[in-house]
């Protein structure tokens, strides 16, 4: 099996790279959780592609179905239609299938939210995701990103890389990131995310819901690669750091020895 793509080890053929396609998708990965509905400028500042450009490639993707255009504010946001790539994606994965029924049953024990995610060029994304049954909770819907620089499930997958990607990662971290990892260098960042993934699993305290923390632990393939990670995220007034080392982390790691690596065979 190959391992999971990562933009970080691509080559660009430039006699086959479509740069028309980067752009189309450019608009795409616009829209997002912080503004699923934008202007055509608004649009053409956030792709940085110019107003008479952007204009074109929203035209096309509305015509194709994949963007609609509010009447009223006159604003654009995805469509339904955009939901056939992670359809086919979620339908064809069978390591999801498979893990899916046990994710619902640990956050049913344990009420916390239980979660598959992914890597994606310095991200790690939400493909899957058991609710916590409380109204309070932390809650990963399908689809959000966060930065694997600081995430645990993003420690997982930067610890099974070469160490200098992880270093460039690092150094070319936004400001905000960087403030995020404290006084860490690149270096003593690398020996952290890797004692991690010797001991089985990584845990970050999370800022985005204060008084929250997340544990993930990896899924790997045959070749011992990570190609998922699944995570707990808690609420430490109700889950404390001992109850997720002594109960959640062999919870999850039962979980993982469930999985079947000839999953992963022809993915």
């Amino acid at each position: 099996m190959e391992h999971p793509e990562r933009k970080e080890d691509i080559t660009v053929d430039t006699r086959l790279f479509v740069g028309s396609v980067r752009k189309a998708m450019a608009v795409m990965e616009a829209f997002d959780e912080t503004e699923p509905a934008m202007s055509l400028t608004r649009i053409a500042a956030k792709t940085a592609l110019g107003r008479s450009a952007a204009q074109r490639f929203v035209y096309t993707l509305e015509t194709l179905g994949y963007l609609r255009r509010d009447a009223a504010t006159l604003e654009y946001r995805l469509s339904n239609r955009a939901l056939l790539f992670a359809r086919s994606i979620l339908t064809s994965h069978a390591a999801i299938e498979r893990a899916l029924p046990s994710m619902v049953n640990l956050a049913e024990t344990f009420g916390e939210t239980v979660s598959w995610l992914e890597y994606d060029a310095g991200q790690v994304v939400v493909l899957s995701s058991a609710p916590s049954p409380h109204r309070a909770a932390v809650v990963l819907p399908i689809g959000a990103r966060f930065d694997a620089l600081t995430s645990s499930s993003g420690h997982l997958f930067l610890a099974d890389m070469r160490p200098e990607i992880v270093v460039d990662l690092f150094q070319n971290a936004s400001p905000s990131i960087r403030a995020r990892l404290g006084d860490l260098d690149a270096h003593s960042y690398v020996d952290l995310i890797r004692s991690e993934a010797a001991r089985g699993y990584a845990f970050t305290e999370k800022d985005m819901d204060p008084g929250s923390m997340s544990l993930s632990v990896p899924v790997r393939d045959l070749q011992n690669q990570v190609v998922a990670a699944i995570n707990v995220s808690v609420l430490r007034a109700r889950t404390g750091p001992e109850k997720l080392q002594s109960e959640i982390v062999p919870a999850l790691h039962a979980l993982v020895q469930t999985l079947d690596a000839d999953l992963f065979r022809g993915r």
